[in-house]
């Protein structure tokens, strides 16, 4: 009995992990890999950080999810990272229309809400993309 059932988890394992990301090429699966990691590694950030320091995380993580877009054989695996480089490298709160320093701790909240839901979005395409 205990053989059998074993045996049937062997199973299910192996056509559960038969059918992650086997469409993709190699290099596809690799920029998802990377991709993923990196997207996780800054929505904690994102999410958790200090507001201050996330127009310093934009400027060096959208690069690097740019070279990962490149490096993607996939359509919509390619269109997923190049979303996320887009996202961060143009995150830059722009406080000099903002009337008074009054209205500028709103304003600059409401950024960070938006870049926030925005590399939530994007992360949850990539993942969507390299099903």
């Amino acid at each position: 009995m205990k053989m059998r059932a074993a045996g049937f988890l062997l199973v299910v394992v192996t056509v559960s992990a038969a059918g992650c990301g086997d469409a993709l090429s190699e290099a596809s699966a690799q920029a998802c890999s990377e991709g993923r990691s990196r997207a996780a590694q800054a929505r904690e950030f994102v999410e958790n950080g200090p507001p201050e320091l996330m127009v310093e995380l934009a400027r060096t993580t959208g690069p690097e999810f740019g070279k990962l877009a490149e490096k993607a054989d996939d359509e919509d695996v390619s269109a997923a990272l190049a979303e996320l480089s887009r996202t961060f490298e143009e995150f830059e709160p722009d406080m000099s229309k903002v009337p008074t320093a009054l209205q500028r701790y709103p304003e600059f909240d409401r950024y960070i809400e938006d870049f926030k839901a925005s590399v939530r979005n994007h992360s949850e395409e990539l993942n969507t993309a390299c099903a």
